[in-house]
Parts: C-alpha cells; structure tokens; sequence
C-alpha cells in the first residue's frame, strides 16, 4: 500500500468523491500516460487540478524567464568567444569560470521556481 494511499484510509471522513466524465479516446490517452509514467489517475488528476488552481500561469511566465536567462546566457558566451578571437586574449579562467557560475546560479533559481 503506498504512502497516499494509507493517508486516505487514516483519513476517510477528511476525503470526497469527485467523479468525472472523458471521451473514450481521452480516457485511454490518460490511462495510457498513468501507465508508461507509472502513476495512478487518481494522483494524476488531483496534481493537475492543484497546478491549475496554485500557478499553472505562473509556469508559463517563469519558463518566458528561463528562456530569457537562457538567451543572455548565450550571448554572453558570444561575446566571450568574439573578445577571445579578436584580441587573442582569453580572460583569466577564473573570470570566465565565476561568469559561468553567476550565469548556472541564476538559471538554478529560476529553474528552483518552475518546479516548487
């Protein structure tokens, strides 16, 4: 018996039913997905229903954020390589490694916000 369902049974009077309708083919997409991810339906919708109700928008915009990140992480590195090429100079590693770690700390934190 897993761990939610011994919650459940701990706690019958603290649950209630909600009962819903799918079309057939929907119904087997679902299951289908319950199955290869090795989860149950129940979980599946109640996690879905929790991510709509506290942040699903907010997914969306945090995602804008680390595409955004992602993007000036990107020029950065140009911008390292084009210095590098047209002076022949390469900064100190060091440099480089601390600019690659600020960059890694705040991909960190935003990827920390997705997925609260």
């Amino acid at each position: 018996m897993s761990n939610e369902e011994q919650k459940n049974n701990s706690h019958p009077g603290l649950w209630r039913q909600l009962k819903m309708r799918l079309p057939r083919d929907y119904h087997d997409e679902v299951k289908q997905y319950c199955k290869k991810n090795n989860i149950k339906m129940s979980h599946l919708m109640r996690k879905s229903l929790y991510e709509i109700m506290h942040g699903g928008a907010s997914i969306a915009t945090e995602l804008l954020e680390i595409k955004r990140q992602l993007s000036a992480i990107g020029n950065n590195l140009n911008q390292i390589a084009k210095h590098a090429n047209t002076t022949g100079e390469i900064g100190t590693l060091s440099n480089i490694d601390r600019n690659l770690s600020d960059m890694r700390e705040e991909l960190r934190k935003a990827l920390k916000k997705v997925w609260r």
